[in-house]
């Protein structure tokens, strides 16, 4: 982290150079471009850097409220399905060659499985910045690996590198509080290690395949099949076979709702509705009206047919999809409507705070949800005229 927050600062400098002005003796602004792609590449890496870091104290706080492996289980059972999603939305297609699936399958075991027991069993046991300190230690434990491995050549100064970083890590354990006692907390740090010396593993499982697939796709298969997302879903996630080539995929069973109420921006009666503007056909609201068998879709205004069909590339959910269509001006209060209204932060803020409370919930639905006629009446005792006008922006 401080050769990142380092390189920030040098490129901080170079761009205030940038700036200066030229004269006979220096020119400054040739290179304008590339210092400040050089400023934002390092921004980026001390933002990743922090996110990584703070993981160790996260993930502490969180066995502390929850069973040790069923926080692994839910963290990357959730990423697996979520990184499935975004797979098919890039991608188009979500399978792989069944010869590569006992290689994903090992780089799942030691990348997922293994490492992430070592890991929240290791934070049981010792603290977040001996963890920390140990985890910083991969790409070092990666690079030994590969070289034995005769993934790549490393050179004299790369091994010097190696065990200066090994041997810094360690003084710095050693000399903690907690390894003074050599009880719970050199189990945790064993178990620390252990975790890098499995996620360093499954690196160099998944790097041959990297050359027949994106990223995306080797780690969504990782993570589902290092959390048994597959094994313990068969009924979801099937093994089929290519009717053309008779390669293997694994297929996952389409998200269906019963029935889905959307809102919209405008529609016309007979429930063609249209974006303000031209989107991404993957917008999630899109997605999810693809998958309902019965859609309810509310709009903030039904305009006539002939005005929806001036610009056809902007309806977004076909008439066929659409069992009611009903007007409903303000109808995401309080979240926002694109080119309406902005969210109304007040409310959801008051709403957050009555969600941690079952008694104040309670009394939230009593006012804001049962206790109301219709849409108009929820408005009027949720958000005074005035504020609504605030929130508008047209």
């Amino acid at each position: 982290m401080f050769t990142d927050a380092a390189s920030l600062a040098l490129a901080w400098v170079a761009l205030r150079f940038a700036r200066l002005p030229s004269d006979r003796r220096r020119t400054y602004g040739y290179q304008r471009l590339q210092v400040l792609a050089a400023f934002v590449n390092s921004l980026i890496l001390l933002a990743a850097v922090a996110l990584w870091g703070v993981n160790y104290s996260v993930v502490k706080f969180a066995i502390g409220q929850f069973e040790p492996l069923a926080l692994p289980v839910f963290r990357f059972g959730a990423a697996g399905l979520g990184l499935l999603v975004i797979l098919r939305l890039r991608e188009g297609s979500t399978g792989v060659r069944s010869a590569d699936l006992a290689r994903l399958a090992a780089a799942g075991f030691f990348g997922v499985t293994l490492t992430q027991v070592t890991f929240v069993y290791g934070l049981v046991f010792a603290t977040a910045t001996d963890m920390a300190l140990l985890g910083a230690t991969a790409p070092i434990v990666t690079a030994v690996l590969a070289t034995l491995v005769a993934l790549e050549r490393s050179g004299r100064r790369h091994w010097i590198a190696a065990v200066f970083g090994f041997v810094g890590v360690v003084l710095i354990i050693v000399g903690s509080p907690v390894a003074l006692r050599l009880g719970s907390g050199l189990l945790g740090d064993s178990l620390a290690f252990a975790s890098v010396l499995t996620s360093s593993f499954s690196a160099i499982l998944i790097v041959p395949l990297l050359t027949r697939y994106s990223v995306y796709r080797v780690l969504t298969y990782e993570v589902l099949l290092g959390t048994g997302m597959a094994t313990h879903n068969p009924e979801q996630v099937r093994e089929i076979t290519c009717p053309f080539t008779g390669e293997k995929y694994h297929a996952v069973q389409a998200a269906t709702s019963d029935f889905t109420v959307l809102h919209g921006y405008v529609g016309d009666e007979f429930g063609n509705v249209q974006w303000p503007v031209q989107r991404d056909s993957d917008d999630i609201d899109f997605i999810q009206a693809k998958a309902a068998k019965r859609l309810i879709v509310t709009v903030e205004r039904i305009v006539p047919h002939a005005e929806i069909a001036r610009q056809p590339t902007l309806t977004y959910v076909p008439h066929q999809w659409v069992e009611a269509i009903v007007e409903v001006p303000y109808g995401a209060h309080p979240g926002s409507c694109d080119g309406y209204y902005d969210e109304d932060e007040e409310h959801m803020l008051y709403y957050q705070e009555c969600a941690k409370d079952p008694a104040r919930f309670k009394e939230y639905a009593a006012t804001y949800i049962y206790g109301v006629t219709d849409h108009w009446d929820y408005l009027q005792k949720a958000v005074t005229v005035k504020r609504l006008s605030q929130l508008s922006v047209r």
